[in-house]
């Protein structure tokens, strides 16, 4: 009989959406193709700087996107790139060969071409467009660059005041 109750409480509160699993999240890790995606789906960008197996990545999915409304509004109105600042992939010359496209500074341009690892490419866009190696750190831009929501960093699991960022990128995105 208590199994039987758990059962029941756990559809529940299912049913309900208290919980998602933070691989149902459709998320590019490649800034070059969410621009892209971004472009052709017409949304906004979701941009996030964070690591793998820190803070900022816990907080992102455990106590963010675990919430089926944020789940569901990043999965069907915007275009989710995450950035990891400490992903060790090696690149090859070519993988950053297009990000002169993006009129970085001379500086932010130099970081890129000594640039051997993902991480060293995805720090170099933070620091040289956001000025910040701080993570985790949230930006809502259109895939012009163009910032719609001023920089967030960390929201202590807020999931309020996660959704009104949301919200208001989506605004402004349809307002421009």
């Amino acid at each position: 009989m208590k199994n039987i109750n758990y059962c029941f409480l756990f559809i529940v509160l299912s049913l309900l959406g208290c919980n998602t699993n933070p691989d149902d999240l459709k998320s590019e890790s490649s800034f070059f193709q969410g621009i892209d995606i971004s472009r052709r789906l017409k949304r906004p960008i979701l941009l996030t700087f964070n690591g793998y197996g820190t803070m900022s990545t816990n907080e992102f999915n455990e106590e963010l996107i675990t919430s089926k409304k944020i789940l569901k509004k990043l999965n069907e109105e915007y275009v989710t790139i995450q950035l990891r600042v400490d992903d060790s992939t090696n690149i090859q010359e070519r993988d950053t060969l297009n990000m002169h496209k993006f009129q970085f500074s001379e500086e932010t341009n130099r970081m890129l071409r000594k640039a051997t690892t993902m991480a060293k490419i995805n720090i170099a866009i933070q620091v040289g467009w956001f000025k910040s190696n701080a993570q985790p750190l949230y930006v809502i831009i259109d895939s012009d660059r163009n910032i719609l929501v001023e920089p967030f960093y960390y929201t202590s699991g807020n999931r309020t005041l996660f959704l009104n960022k949301l919200d208001e990128g989506l605004r402004r995105f349809k307002n421009k």
